[in-house]
């Protein structure tokens, strides 16, 4: 049994950018799992460029994906006009078929994938890397419409007025190749409070074997199991039923804590 972990700390403080290209088209490549993290919230590649970009894949070169779409929810009670308003706002929901701008992608992106690294021999090296690949986004949920092309974010119509960093941290030691950490700093930057504040991480996971069955279709999707551990703060997906033993991994996210700013 293997078991790939995405695991996520959250730094909260409640408190006209220029146009950034969306980018979806990095993943986290040391190490033994392959995660796509973009720059405006999202988490995997709902399989849009499969086989040549994985969404979450682990092993490695395996073909065996565990995860469609998913992204960091946070919902909470503004004060606007002299209503009460319970907002959230998604970086990615069910949908059909991952595109950009849809329903429920509400973030878009402030700034370009910054990739950094603490190997020496690595292009990206830096002293002030954390890991073996940092990957290091921010975005936010201020834009009803999304920047450079007119088009307007779907019942987008209350954004909390955030601005949220995103870095990731991955290694390639034998002991520490299985997990990606996710940590994500979230600020308030509206001109309202926002109150009895909730942050989530949404993902639709699903755990198959793509060299097996190709990532489409009800076949594909309906063959995952969940849990949740409790007491661990975790919840995972397994292969229950699709790929007779052929893709005996799991699929898990487990909280690692917040702290405020």
């Amino acid at each position: 049994m293997r078991v790939a972990l995405i695991a996520l700390g959250v730094s909260l403080s409640l408190w006209g950018q220029s146009t950034v290209p969306d980018d979806a088209s990095h993943f986290t490549d040391v190490g033994n799992i392959r995660l796509t993290i973009s720059n405006f919230g999202t988490l995997g590649t709902g399989f849009a460029n499969w086989p040549a970009q994985p969404s979450c894949e682990y092993p490695r070169n395996s073909g065996i994906e565990h995860l469609f779409i998913g992204g960091l929810w946070v919902g909470g009670l503004l004060r606007r006009g002299g209503e009460e308003v319970i907002a959230v706002s998604t970086a990615a929901v069910d949908v059909a078929s991952a595109r950009y701008a849809s329903e429920g992608f509400e973030f878009t992106p402030l700034t370009p994938v910054r990739i950094r690294s603490s190997l020496p021999a690595d292009p990206y090296y830096t002293p002030e890397a954390i890991s073996h690949r940092d990957l290091i986004v921010e975005f936010t949920d201020t834009n009803q419409v999304v920047p450079g092309t007119g088009q307007r974010i779907p019942n987008h119509e209350h954004p909390l007025g955030l601005r949220v960093r995103l870095e990731s941290f991955a290694w390639n030691y034998p002991f520490a190749d299985a997990f990606v950490i996710l940590w994500y700093t979230i600020a308030n930057v509206g001109t309202a409070p926002i109150e009895s504040v909730y942050v989530g991480l949404w993902a639709d996971a699903v755990v198959r074997n793509t060299r097996l069955v190709a990532p489409r279709g009800a076949a594909f999707y309906s063959a995952g199991a969940e849990g949740f551990l409790e007491e661990e703060a975790c919840i995972y997906e397994w292969d229950a039923a699709g790929d007779r033993g052929l893709a005996d991994s799991y699929f898990a996210l487990k909280f690692l804590g917040s702290e405020p700013a």
